[in-house]
């Protein structure tokens, strides 16, 4: 039976952790009702407070979150998951801090910086977001020798680290070729352009190698693999470029980063909609419209919102209660498409 915690009564009798928390404090604010219906389901499941319960007497604790990119949907995702995780959290002693470094030439130094002044400041937990390429590494690795209480966010990083929060970055990059697959079902052609987010990143290069697998499974033809470096002055370059040189040959485009507008943007411009099947990543506003308008035939959900929520949900409870069930934490890929696209919005 797997171990019934504060967390397990919160979420049974949908309330928060720290509701239950009062519950076993008689001198605490909570209604006669709510401590009652607490206090029985934890005789139910035979539960004692431990330490979670017993965080009001204790001493702060500080968690440090480095949120580094220049993509701003991928900020905002992280930064309200990371709120919403407090909201459930925040009576329990602990507080945060978030610093937002914009990706730019020669700004690693400054993540750098901050990492650095968390450990100075002898913060319990350290969060990192965007810190993904190779030349990162050996400051990492330096980095958890001073604290080994590091989580990662949304990466595949092999580096030590207490944990990550992540999306199936594999199933996602499969989950594209297979729609590719049925968008081209009844075309006697199936050849496809992939484009990659930057390949310095372990992510990016985990999805060029898994679609490129998976569309030989689905007897897709990659025409060309293009690394768009994440830079969107870089994307409408080649987009010009693969349409001026495939333009009677293409039938289909995979883009596995976020920044996709100018593709989108091209193929809609000149009406290729009804002529070639594209699958981006992500959910925004601007990308939505594509979607709405047909130009984008699915996008895959990474959900980045609820990948920065765990992250924050799982330091928290391991600094409270010294507990970590999962060191892999994987958020499910979801396909979006027109008809499902007010859920995500």
């Amino acid at each position: 039976m797997q171990k019934v915690t504060i967390y397990t009564l919160a979420e049974e009798l949908g309330v928060t952790p720290s509701s239950v928390s009062r519950a076993f404090n008689p001198n605490s604010k909570l209604s006669d009702s709510k401590r009652s219906k607490i206090l029985n389901l934890a005789k139910e499941y035979d539960f004692t407070p431990n330490r979670m319960a017993s965080r009001l007497s204790q001493k702060v604790k500080k968690v440090g979150i480095l949120l580094y990119s220049s993509y701003i949907p991928f900020i905002e995702a992280l930064e309200n998951g990371i709120n919403k995780a407090y909201e459930n959290i925040k009576g329990y002693k602990i507080i945060y801090d978030l610093k937002k470094v914009e990706k730019r030439a020669g700004s690693a130094e400054k993540c750098y910086d901050v990492l650095n002044e968390f450990i100075i400041a002898g913060y319990d937990g350290i969060l990192v977001a965007g810190l993904n390429d190779i030349e990162h590494r050996d400051f990492l690795a330096e980095l958890y020798k001073k604290n080994h209480n590091i989580g990662y966010i949304h990466t595949f990083s092999d580096l030590p680290r207490l944990f990550v929060s992540t999306q199936d970055t594999a199933m996602a990059a499969e989950i594209a070729a297979e729609v590719l697959s049925c968008c081209l079902k009844f075309s006697t052609e199936k050849n496809i352009i992939l484009f990659t987010g930057n390949l310095n990143s372990q992510v990016h290069r985990l999805a060029k190698k898994t679609f490129i697998k998976a569309a030989k499974d689905y007897s897709l033809h990659i025409l060309e693999c293009i690394d768009m470096k994440d830079d969107p002055e870089l994307l409408k370059q080649k987009t010009s470029y693969i349409f001026n040189k495939y333009k009677d040959k293409l039938n289909g485009i995979f883009i596995s980063s976020g920044r996709s507008y100018e593709l989108c943007k091209y193929m809609y411009d000149n009406a290729l909609q009804s002529e070639i099947a594209l699958v981006t990543v992500d959910v925004y506003n601007e990308l939505n419209d594509f979607i709405k308008n047909g130009t984008v035939a699915a996008s895959i959900y990474q959900n980045h919102y609820e990948q920065a929520k765990k992250a924050m949900e799982v330091m928290c409870r391991y600094l409270i209660e010294n507990v970590i069930e999962n060191r892999e934490i994987y958020v499910a890929p979801e396909i979006v498409m027109k008809n499902n696209l007010s859920l995500y919005e």
